[in-house]
Parts: structure tokens; C-alpha cells; sequence
């Protein structure tokens, strides 16, 4: 599609997240608001605009497993490989293929991939993929909400085609009525229809937020250990969910779940990259990997992790000592 600006109310929508401070410690979602919001201030001789998704939906094998009490589940985003890497591959084979076969001396693209300033969803809503459910989430018609998005911007004028009608193909562009999403939030992140305060998401708390997790919050967390994905499990436009077939996207590394006490019994740096190498958990590191697990741990109150939490008291790290703390007074139900 054309590298256009978006909408007035997509821009006021945005600017009204940031300035209630929803996004929390996020802050490069602070940061170039106006490049974010209007492609053409990033990259001022824009013309083409492609958006790209990919189905990451695998189904949870492994939440049916025994001895499931003693696991932490992951969001299903991570399950496999780290998308950024996987989908970046498939970018700059596009990118090159682009490149080749223009006649534009000076042509240039950029690349996204769930980075850089650009508001993702909403473009992919411009260029037809679906639409913004009350959880946020784009629901696309064919995979619901279990897709990741990528960009492809460039200076070159390709050829755009307007968006089918979704309506017309039978598919209900709105949540109607239906607000499961909503009620079904433990944190009650969702604060109103469309508005997600992220201070209060579990996978913000897992994943984003870098520091200690909220006491209050910490029993709402439950058995998340990695992500959360309630919002998405409850909404019926993810009953037509199909499973990916990126090999990638379905190989394990991270899975479904994760056994506590292996996570807990992981002591160095190093043991933590070889064990989840090429997941995006990566990212949080093993202190924010085991300060969710000392959580989840104190939340499921067996006692039989309570050894390795102790062990986890004498960690260098104070993060991972403060929550194992936590987690050792939940199961013991002192205060």
C-alpha cells in the first residue's frame, strides 16, 4: 500500500496511551512519538509500504501432561525460535528480490520486525489484514489474533491494489458483543474496550518490565512463567486458529511449559544462553526467567520447590533472592 500517514484517531489514540503512561517502563514507545505515528518523518521519500504477517499458533500438547502443578506455562509466541530472527531471514530475501528486479538506481528499503518506530497494527489494519479487537490484538480472518506482523518500506513506487472487503467475504469486521477478553483479564489490565494498561499485563510484568514484580500483582501472575496469552485463549475469533508451518515457529526450544525446578536450579549466565539459546526469552535474562518462576512457584504453594527456592536465596542476584523470598513465604501461607 502507499506509505501514507495514518488516521487522525489512530494518531489521538496513540498519543492518549502514551501521555496515561500505560506503557509503563516501555520507553522507547516514548521515544520519536512522531516518526512512530507517520512513517514519512522516519523516512521522508517513502512510497510503498508492505506489510507481511506470519501464523505462530501451536497448540498446547503439553499443558495435557502430568505433573502439570509443578510447571510455569509460556505464552505460544515463544515456543519456538525467536521470531525477529526467523522472520528477518524472510525480509532481506524479499528486500533483495525487490532490489534486484527495480530500475530505480537509488532505490532503498527498510525493514521492521516488531522493531523500530512504527505503529505495526495499525497499518496492518490500513492495508486489509483485519481488525483491533476489544483485547488489542489485531484479528486478522484467516489466524485470529496468533499472527506476527513485519514491514518492508520503501523509496521504490510499486504497484497497490485496494484492500478487499472483508464484509463481503463473510468475515465480522467487530467483537460485537462479546467482551470475554475483558472479564477474563486477571489483572484487569484491560481497563475499557480497546485500552490496555500495560503496567498491569502479565506478559508485560514477565517480559518488559525489568525489575521487581508488584506485590499486589504477583498472586494475579498465577502459573505464567513466560508471556500470557488469556486475552487470546478466551476470544472466539481464535477458534479458526490453525497451526503454523514455519518449521522454525514449531521446532521446541521454550515449549508450552517449563518444569520450576529445572528453572530454578539454573545458577549461571551461561547455563541459562546454552539452555534457551535462539528463544526470545533470551531477553529477559535468567535473573527476570527465575524472578517469574520464584513467582509462579510461591503461587502454586508446593512445597516440594521449596529446596530450590532456598537455594535461589543465595543468588547474586537481589532480584531473584527478593522473589524466591516471596515465593518461599506464599507456600509456608506466612505474610
Amino acid at each position: 500500500m502507499r506509505a501514507d500517514s495514518l488516521e487522525k484517531n489512530q494518531k489521538e489514540s496513540f498519543y492518549n496511551w502514551i501521555n496515561s503512561d500505560f506503557a509503563g517502563e516501555m520507553e522507547y514507545m516514548k521515544k520519536e512519538t512522531e516518526k512512530r505515528i507517520d512513517l514519512l518523518k522516519k523516512f521522508p521519500d517513502a512510497k510503498t509500504i508492505i506489510v507481511l504477517g506470519m501464523n505462530y499458533f501451536n497448540e498446547n500438547r503439553e499443558l495435557r501432561a502430568e505433573n502439570r502443578e509443578l510447571k510455569g506455562k509460556i505464552a505460544k509466541y515463544a515456543y519456538g525460535r525467536d521470531y525477529h530472527k526467523v522472520i528477518e531471514g524472510k525480509l532481506k530475501k524479499l528486500k533483495e528480490f525487490i532490489l534486484k528486479n527495480c530500475e530505480l538506481p537509488t532505490a532503498n528499503c527498510k525493514l521492521y520486525v516488531d522493531y523500530g518506530p512504527i505503529l505495526e497494527r495499525a497499518y496492518a489494519v490500513k492495508a486489509g489484514f483485519g481488525f483491533i479487537g476489544r483485547n488489542t490484538c489485531l484479528i486478522t480472518k484467516k489466524f485470529g489474533s496468533w499472527v506476527f506482523l513485519a514491514e518492508l518500506v520503501t523509496n521504490i513506487e510499486l504497484k497497490t491494489h485496494p484492500c478487499p472487503s472483508l464484509k463481503r467475504e463473510g468475515f465480522r469486521v467487530s467483537c460485537s458483543s462479546c467482551t470475554q477478553c475483558l472479564s477474563a483479564c486477571p489483572t484487569g489490565a484491560l481497563i475499557s474496550p480497546y485500552k490496555l494498561d500495560a503496567r498491569k499485563c502479565i506478559s508485560y510484568l514477565t517480559i518488559e518490565n525489568k525489575g521487581s514484580i508488584p506485590e499486589n500483582l504477583r498472586p494475579l501472575v498465577g502459573d505464567w512463567l513466560y508471556g500470557c496469552d488469556i486475552c487470546q485463549d478466551v476470544c472466539p475469533h481464535n477458534t479458526r486458529a490453525k497451526a503454523t508451518k514455519e518449521p522454525d515457529l514449531k521446532k521446541k526450544i521454550l515449549g508450552d511449559t517449563q518444569l520450576l525446578k529445572d528453572i530454578l536450579s539454573i545458577r549461571t549466565d551461561e547455563e541459562f544462553r546454552q539452555k534457551f539459546a535462539g528463544s526470545p526469552v533470551i531477553r529477559i535474562k535468567r535473573k527476570g526467567l527465575l524472578r517469574n518462576a520464584c513467582v509462579v512457584a510461591g503461587n502454586l504453594k508446593d512445597r516440594s520447590l521449596l529446596p530450590v527456592l532456598e537455594e535461589c536465596l543465595k543468588d547474586p542476584e537481589p532480584l531473584i533472592r527478593e522473589h524466591a523470598k516471596w515465593g518461599i513465604r506464599k507456600i509456608n501461607n506466612e505474610k
